[in-house]
């Protein structure tokens, strides 16, 4: 007999459902939580964390419910979200105390090949507000907040600006317009630019990773700096070492 699979955030109505979900959050003051310091050799230390506010409502909800919960479920959003802010902003203030971090990274993959999951008008109401305080928390902590998202998200990146974003991560490949992204936003923001990781590295040419390497520094550099290369996501099994190898090469110094 087939049997329905059930977590318990699987529905946001009942009560039990409620105290169950919200009310276990973990305590940031669990020593096992927290490796030993060690000592800073002069580069620049970044903690991170993954699945920040839509990555942690889908991975509870399933993805369908998660982009109808903003319309069917808005206090259980903001209920969640809330929690989730206080339990990052506590744990930033322990990695600060504990390692001595000089920035954050967070992933919230928010976009699509082909343009955002959600609109505008849901962004400001259901994750501005909490991403404000993440950064305002980086901010007074003399640290900076760095933000990986897949996809298309420029309708997003003004106001991620508005509210202090230092770094934004990948620009990916093929999802917006690199020279347009750097025309608008490049004086603005530090840009750590994806290297296209679903084509070019599995299927092009040592060359032909030379040449894109040279593009992206004539697109994102500017004379204060602002600009970084990295992988736009993973590695696969796909990759040819000949491209890796390539890339290094071009890449540094």
């Amino acid at each position: 007999m087939r049997r329905e699979a059930w977590t318990p955030a699987a529905c946001w109505r009942t009560g039990r459902t409620r105290k169950n979900f919200i009310a276990p959050f973990p305590t940031q003051n669990r020593p096992l939580l927290w490796r030993a310091k060690k000592k800073k050799d002069g580069r620049y230390l970044l903690g991170r964390w993954w699945y920040c506010y839509f990555e942690r409502l889908w991975s509870l909800r399933g993805m369908e419910n998660a982009l109808t919960d903003f319309l069917l479920y808005p206090e259980e959003v903001h209920r969640l979200f809330s929690r989730l802010t206080s339990f990052y902003l506590r744990s930033m203030e322990r990695a600060k105390e504990k390692w001595d971090v000089d920035g954050f990274f967070v992933s919230d993959d928010i976009g699509t090949q082909t343009g955002p999951f959600f609109s505008l008008e849901i962004f400001r109401e259901f994750f501005k507000p909490y991403y404000r305080q993440l950064i305002e928390k980086a901010h007074a902590l003399g640290t900076h907040f760095w933000l990986h998202s897949c996809g298309n998200i420029e309708p997003f990146l003004e106001d991620f600006i508005e509210i202090g974003l230092d770094v934004i991560h990948p620009i990916q490949k093929n999802t917006m317009d690199e020279e347009e992204i750097a025309r608008k936003y490049g004086g603005k923001i530090c840009i750590l630019s994806g290297f296209d990781v679903q084509y070019l590295m599995a299927f092009g040419s040592p060359d032909e990773v030379k040449e894109e390497v040279a593009r992206l520094r004539r697109i994102f550099t500017r004379q204060d700096g602002r600009f970084m290369l990295t992988m736009g996501n993973g590695s696969t099994s796909d990759w040819k070492q000949e491209n890796l190898a390539a890339l290094y090469e071009a890449s540094l110094p």
